[in-house]
């Protein structure tokens, strides 16, 4: 008995083929994803600390007259490192010189958020000025 041509199974040309289309698809779709998570991450782990430690600078002064260096005064993590160790915390007597009177919070990209190229670091202070580097626009969003 002879089978019918059209009983073919995948030919390994169209296998190919699939697999160069879905090879294309991941390589434009992949470096999209990464961003997206590295945007949500800086919101979430970043963001999120710098503006909490703004609120607990502020409290820490109404009870202290003063404002502190120390992320350990905050109830924060006495290394400086944000719960998930994304970011590296340190908080300076900037912009005025006088930790008495003004603040400056920064957060610096560590572990897989170095690849955060458009924000490595972000800066709150005691004015509420946000500032980011590498000048990136978008980081306070």
């Amino acid at each position: 008995m002879n089978r019918p041509d059209n009983n073919r199974g995948v030919t390994l040309l169209e296998l190919m083929i699939t697999v160069a289309i879905v090879g294309i698809l991941a390589a434009i779709v992949y470096p999209t994803y990464r961003d997206q998570m590295l945007k949500t991450t800086r919101g979430t782990e970043g963001l999120a600390t710098l503006q909490d430690l703004a609120s607990r600078q502020e409290r820490y002064y109404s009870k202290n007259s003063t404002y502190t260096v120390d992320p350990a005064d905050l109830g924060f993590a006495a290394d400086g490192m944000t719960p998930k160790g994304l970011y590296q915390i340190k908080i300076t007597d900037d912009p005025c010189g006088d930790i008495r009177r003004c603040y400056s919070i920064t957060a610096s990209a560590a572990a897989g958020q170095v690849d955060d190229e458009e924000c490595q670091t972000m800066t709150i202070d005691s004015t509420g000025s946000k500032t980011s580097a590498p000048a990136a626009a978008g980081c306070w969003r």
